[in-house]
């Protein structure tokens, strides 16, 4: 996971080294929605419910919560191209399907 990160910061600044000067780093917190053990990926919700996803499921579990360290691909206005940084767990919940926001 972390050589992955580190590899997808990389490719950002030397592929688009004016973007990624521009790029802004925040944190997000999800809850993980599906373990993929066969394609090594984690699926994560935030509480609006978009979906997020990292490989390296090692000790992942639905329920755990993520804090997750994002960039914002310089596009502050668009949040479907952001990626995930860094993932690190933050504890587990029980119930998870009720963390969502709901209108």
């Amino acid at each position: 996971m972390t050589i992955f990160t580190l590899l997808v910061a990389l490719m950002t600044s030397f592929l688009n080294p004016m973007e990624a000067q521009n790029a802004k780093i925040y944190p997000k917190t999800a809850v993980v929605i599906e373990v993929n053990y066969n394609a090594d990926y984690v699926t994560v919700a935030d509480k609006m419910g978009r979906e997020w996803g990292f490989t390296g499921v090692e000790d992942w579990t639905e329920g755990d919560i993520a804090s997750l360290l994002m960039s914002d691909n310089a596009t502050e206005d668009n949040c479907l191209d952001d990626v995930i940084l860094q993932a690190r767990y933050d504890g587990w919940i029980d119930n998870y399907e009720n963390w969502f926001y709901k209108n």
